[in-house]
């Protein structure tokens, strides 16, 4: 929206895609899981903008102690 009716007209919608990927699945333990993550951002309006992020995840563990501490979101 513009400042005044007759500027919005001119301005132009601003769109976005998100897509995530997962490939590569390999068994780890009796799950099957994804060894390649790839996440794609777009965004389209007055300009375009594309972002790309590709994880390679190499090492799962399981079972592990959770501390309480580490979900402490009160800032103390």
């Amino acid at each position: 929206m513009g400042r005044t009716p007759e500027q919005s007209p001119s301005l132009s919608a601003t769109h976005y895609e998100l897509v995530e990927e997962f490939s590569d699945f390999k068994n780890e333990r009796e799950l099957t899981l994804p060894h390649t993550y790839k996440i794609h951002l777009g965004q389209q309006g007055s300009g375009t903008q594309v972002s790309e992020w590709t994880m390679s995840l190499i090492r799962f563990v399981f079972n592990q102690k959770l501390d309480a501490r580490d979900f402490d979101v009160s800032g103390d």
